[in-house]
């Protein structure tokens, strides 16, 4: 739809000026040119993730108690557009006619490891698994690879995700990406995540890099506003169980009512009921720091967004100058 109505726009323009015998034409053709370019670059990103074939082949599945589609795309190993913590790609699904024409961002979770011998192994972003070659020296296993998305199923795109997962768990798709910042979060001393629903993600991608094998870690502190018992379960099992192993890390989940986790976390795991009091938190975490580096990273609805902003404006106020915050 974007696509059509960017061309019409251009050719609306056109018109308007055609009447002046090409005096004009200039502010036709400059936008007409970046628009191409921009057509092109982002053509030669999808093929840069999949050089050898237009499009890989995707699988999903549909959690009707979490209310989250799984998609799940495999990355080749000569793929030349790898992930990176706090990335996102561009999805277009090419089996459907109706999603044909959409391109939709979407932030990724994981990358799955499947090593040709071991048992499947799931890990953050980019997170090496290793095996031992008989003489207690850790290998790097040699498998293939797949990127994972966690999408709410909402209207349009995204519920079209869904009724796909449903019907044929399987379809091709074109992934346009990575875009976005990866921020070193590994090199602060402190470092608090606000997230809400799916946003999720953008922690989960960023813990091998946290939780890593360095001599100096740095503390975190995780608060989730989750609702559904079911969609924090998973993603406590499938995508956070080394973290909560961790030393670093102390996980909160805020809901309305107690959330019945596994007996697996549920000693591992805090709970707070209500919203999270989001400046109250930032400014425990200031106090925790000291004077070390803080880094504040906040992702979900806008409420917990304009709380993180408000958070870190109370400590620019008090002039904790240390403090840094990604919204």
């Amino acid at each position: 739809m974007h696509i059509g109505l960017s061309v019409l726009l251009l050719f609306s323009m056109l018109g308007h000026v055609s009447i002046f015998n090409g005096r004009w034409n200039g502010f036709v053709r400059v936008p007409t040119y970046i628009w191409i370019f921009d057509r092109i670059m982002r053509v030669l990103r999808s093929a840069a993730f999949s050089p050898l074939s237009w499009g890989s082949k995707a699988r999903a599945s549909y959690s009707q108690a979490a209310d989250i589609v799984q998609v799940s795309v495999p990355v080749e190993w000569y793929s030349l557009r790898k992930p990176k913590p706090g990335t996102f790609f561009y999805l277009t699904v090419l089996s459907d006619v109706k999603s044909r024409l959409q391109s939709h961002p979407f932030t990724v979770a994981a990358v799955v490891t499947k090593p040709p011998v071991q048992a499947e192994e799931q890990t953050a972003l980019l997170a090496p698994t290793h095996r031992d070659d008989g003489n207690g020296k850790p290998q790097t296993a040699i498998g293939s690879a797949s990127i994972e998305f966690l999408i709410r199923p909402y209207n349009g795109f995204t519920a079209q995700l869904r009724e796909l997962a449903l019907d044929t768990k399987q379809f091709k798709v074109l992934v346009e990406g990575p875009y976005g910042t990866s921020h070193p979060l590994h090199t602060y001393n402190h470092v608090v995540f606000l997230v809400g629903g799916t946003g999720i993600v953008t922690p989960i991608s960023y813990m091998s890099r946290l939780i890593g094998n360095s001599r100096r870690k740095p503390v975190v502190d995780l608060h989730w506003a989750v609702r559904e018992p079911a969609f924090a379960n998973m993603v406590l099992e499938h995508y956070l169980g080394e973290a909560l192993r961790a030393d670093n890390i102390e996980v909160t989940l805020h809901a309305s009512r107690s959330i019945d986790l596994q007996p697996l976390f549920s000693e591992s795991v805090l709970q707070r009921m209500g919203r999270p009091a989001i400046p109250a938190i930032i400014a425990a975490a200031a106090t925790a720091a000291g004077r070390g580096r803080l880094a504040i990273v906040a992702c979900g609805p806008d409420g917990i967004l304009d709380d993180a902003r408000l958070g870190v404006l109370c400590l620019v106020d008090v002039a904790c100058t240390g403090a840094r915050g990604h919204a």
